[in-house]
């Protein structure tokens, strides 16, 4: 795992670094852009709406996925793609497992960090 000093954070503090890293590098305008076509997606809206009715939380992967179904992102670059998968991560935290508590933080956790390789991120 190359990305071993995330594995001692908590999953807010990988949220916290992932996304400071990123406004570093690409700016804020761009993080916001990211943050508001997940938070408007039909497809996220969708994935979210199964998990929930499913009573089964979203895999690191579903994420990813579903995101090369939203135009915005099927060109993106692993980092957008990345901080755009934990974004809608977060999303799924607020609107289902807020109330559902399907994943602890220890889920939440490891499904950011599955996320993070899998999209192959370099600016960490």
């Amino acid at each position: 795992m190359y990305l071993k000093h995330l594995s001692f954070k908590s999953y807010e503090e990988i949220l916290q670094h992932v996304f400071s890293e990123y406004i570093r590098e690409f700016g804020e305008r761009k993080f916001d852009a990211v943050f508001e076509k997940i938070m408007t997606s039909n497809k996220i809206s969708g994935l979210i709406s199964t998990a929930k009715y499913k009573g089964l939380p979203p895999g690191s992967m579903d994420f990813l996925h579903c995101l090369n179904e939203i135009p915005y992102f099927i060109f993106s670059r692993g980092q957008t793609q990345a901080v755009a998968a934990l974004v809608a991560l977060q999303r799924w935290n607020n609107e289902v497992n807020s109330r559902q508590y399907l994943l602890a933080e220890e889920g939440l956790r490891l499904r950011a960090i599955n996320i993070l390789e899998e999209s192959k991120i370099t600016f960490l």
